[in-house]
């Protein structure tokens, strides 16, 4: 592969030493080189609150939450604001969440605005509800965390994100130019939000993204409203359906070609048939498959958990399928995702092979394109002959946005590169 002036000059190995004139790379006996990942569905600012919160998401019990706020409480000068989250319960032995009374004994006082893991479910203690607004976090602190988010995102091989929060506006974006993250960065806008926007324009280093509809915002009966805004606006629309209802609001509402349904959770076949004659694609996240599995295996019938997140009859009728992580919901590691799309045990029929599950987060690099480039450690076809579940952990080496190289040992690594 020959790289120049940041893009993908050649796919053939460099030959002669005189080709490579921005230096070159030999590869570790088994590393593969490929395009950089993109995870088209996630929070950043949510994701970087999260990293300045006391994280719920390994409490197996009640007790275990309550022990995680008080040691927080402790730490936390009177009338401060504790936030905290990752709570999910089915992840807790008690399969409830914590009463208002039990919030309080925990936090002595504290306000504390706790998140649920999903993002859409928020509890408050008397405190906080007595306090109003939650203070925002300070400026400095914001942008560490989101700094350290970014870091992240590399560290795992993401050169490309979209972020779906249905809240931005153009001061959101504002906002996510202001951190400059290393990574390219599309915000989708809410669909209330779209005035003095325009899809596929920028704000800063920020492209606009489709606009973004939530029918538990929006409401069910005005989904077929907010559609023909985004449409007469010059926006494609992108809508979140968990259930039935409201993916059925969204075909009853207008979708056509360009527009996305965000997750896919549950779909019938008729939907299925009727998403890929109109040529919507389909952002999906195959880790909550698996890392919710014991849930759904509780919850919902066999027949259910066959229309559980789709992936192979999603492919096998036409559908052009995204990868995602919904981060902070599960990490944005995308060889977890590919994994994942292997090894799903809910609804095991939908699982997809190796190629496919590649498809999700990456495309195949070419000529002319951008030069963002990943080094693995090992080729994730060949892990996935032995041992699926193995591709997760594959190690990611270098990772190079725009020919730059970003992650990695410059010792190692040249700047710029041909492969």
């Amino acid at each position: 592969m020959v790289v120049q002036a940041g893009l993908v000059a050649s796919l053939q190995a460099v030959r002669d030493a005189a080709d490579a004139v921005d230096g070159g790379v030999d590869l570790p006996p088994g590393a593969v080189i490929c395009g950089g990942f993109s995870d088209h569905h996630l929070h950043l600012l949510a994701t970087a609150a999260a990293r300045r919160s006391v994280d719920l998401s390994t409490a197996r019990s009640l007790a275990e939450v309550g022990d995680a706020l008080a040691d927080a409480a402790r730490r936390t000068p009177p009338g401060r604001w504790l936030r905290a989250w990752g709570l999910d319960e089915s992840d807790l032995a008690e399969q409830r969440l914590p009463t208002v009374d039990e919030l309080d004994e925990a936090t002595a006082g504290r306000p504390l605005v706790l998140h649920h893991r999903t993002g859409h479910l928020q509890l408050r203690n008397r405190a906080a509800e007595a306090a109003g607004a939650p203070d925002p976090l300070p400026f400095d602190e914001l942008a560490e965390a989101v700094a350290a988010v970014g870091a992240e995102l590399l560290a795992n091989g993401i050169t490309a994100v979209t972020d779906a929060t249905h809240t931005n506006d153009r001061t959101a974006l504002e906002l996510l130019d202001r951190f400059r993250l290393p990574v390219q960065v599309t915000a989708m806008v809410g669909a209330e939000h779209l005035h003095g926007l325009a899809f596929g324009t920028t704000v800063g280093s920020v492209m606009v993204g489709p606009a973004k509809i939530m029918p538990p915002h929006h409401g069910l009966d005005r989904v077929a409203e907010r559609v023909a805004a985004a449409h007469r606006a010059g926006f494609p629309v992108a809508v979140h359906a968990v259930d039935i209802d409201e993916l059925q609001a969204a075909l009853d509402g207008g979708l056509g070609p360009g527009d996305r349904i965000e997750h896919l959770g549950l779909s019938l076949p008729e939907q299925l048939t009727e998403l890929a004659t109109r040529r919507i694609a389909v952002v999906t996240q195959p880790a909550f498959v698996t890392r919710r599995a014991a849930k759904y295996h509780r919850e919902l019938s066999e027949t259910e958990q066959g229309w559980l997140y789709r992936l192979r009859s999603a492919l096998d009728a036409g559908i052009e399928l995204r990868g995602s992580s919904d981060a902070p919901v599960v990490p944005a590691r995308p060889l977890e995702q590919v994994a994942a799309a292997m090894t799903r045990t809910v609804g095991p029929s939908e699982r997809i092979d190796v190629d496919s599950a590649l498809g999700l987060v990456g495309a195949p690099l070419s000529v002319g394109a951008a030069a963002d480039l990943v080094v693995l450690a090992e080729d994730p076809r060949m892990a996935a002959r032995t041992d699926p579940a193995r591709v997760a952990d594959i190690a990611v080496l270098a990772v190079w946005r725009n020919g730059r190289l970003l992650v990695g040992d410059e010792r190692r690594w040249p700047g710029r590169t041909q492969a």
